[in-house]
């Protein structure tokens, strides 16, 4: 909370300070409010994490993952200029946490957010194997850099390793 309110006055100061008449002055203030929205971005994405970390073990819910893709990719493609192909099933139901819809959210918007490809492309795949279900998202971006990776594997981030953002976590 007390974050969330320095950063509105961070944001605030900063947005009066584009408005000076002196180049040098404007560039820092823009710096200062990407900075400030990127941390701002953060700890909203660091509160869904806290909540999902302090769950106790989640109960499985049954989710039509079919439905659910369609309509997550309506809402992004009319606020995205990504061709979107799909390989879904009619109906596929699949047993897991509540948290599913978000994590699905957060890796379509990835998929676009960092494809800097000139006409980005992604596939969503729904694959039933066995008792699994797969469900495949692919772009035709630069993938996630081999740091992140590295990281993200290990499950853990030190001073010298650690990722970029919370995004993947």
């Amino acid at each position: 909370h007390n974050l969330r309110n320095n950063l509105v006055a961070i944001l605030g100061l900063a947005e009066r300070l584009t408005d000076v008449d002196d180049d040098w002055v404007t560039a820092r203030a823009e710096h200062i409010l990407d900075s400030a929205s990127n941390l701002e971005n953060a700890t909203s994405h660091t509160a869904v994490l806290n909540d999902i970390l302090e769950s106790p073990i989640p109960d499985q819910q049954r989710h039509e993952v079919t439905t659910l893709i369609e309509r997550l990719l309506a809402e992004i493609r009319a606020k995205s200029d990504a061709t979107f192909d799909t390989d879904l099933p009619d109906e596929q139901f699949v047993a897991a946490t509540s948290k599913l819809e978000l994590a699905l959210e957060h890796v379509l918007e990835n998929a676009v957010e960092h494809n800097d490809a000139d006409d980005p492309r992604i596939t969503v795949t729904v694959r039933q194997s066995d008792q699994d279900v797969d469900i495949v998202v692919a772009d035709n971006g630069p993938g996630i850099p081999s740091q992140e990776r590295a990281v993200l594997l290990e499950g853990e981030e030190t001073p010298l390793r650690h990722g970029s953002g919370l995004g993947l976590w």
